[in-house]
């Protein structure tokens, strides 16, 4: 004979977070949050600086371009789970290093 068991059902409350911020907090805790947003923005405030300072067409049109989309990936990270998606998140560090390696690159004299 054989009998059938329901599964057990939980009376708790099952939220899905699918925001960067509050899930970077829960998952990874305070450390990890500050950890990660503080890198975030040293990297953006590294890439800002160089844009203000350099006079150099292309390095500033990489720049621009590199603030922008990293601007732009963060604000749909905040309102959809963008970073899921791991091409969007390999896309959103080649950007952050491109703009990076912008703002170290040597100076014409």
């Amino acid at each position: 004979m054989h009998t059938k068991t329901r599964p057990r059902t939980s009376n708790a409350l099952s939220i899905t977070c699918t925001t960067i911020g509050p899930e970077l907090l829960v998952e990874q805790g305070a450390i990890g949050f500050v950890l990660f947003g503080s890198a975030i923005l040293i990297a953006l405030g590294t890439m800002i600086s160089a844009l203000l300072r350099r006079r150099d067409p292309l390095v500033r049109a990489v720049l621009f371009g590199c603030v922008t989309a990293t601007l732009s990936l963060l604000i749909h990270a905040f309102v959809d789970f963008n970073f899921h998606i791991p091409a969007n998140a390999a896309w959103f560090s080649v950007i952050l290093a491109m703009g990076l390696i912008a703002s170290r690159m040597p100076h014409d004299t």
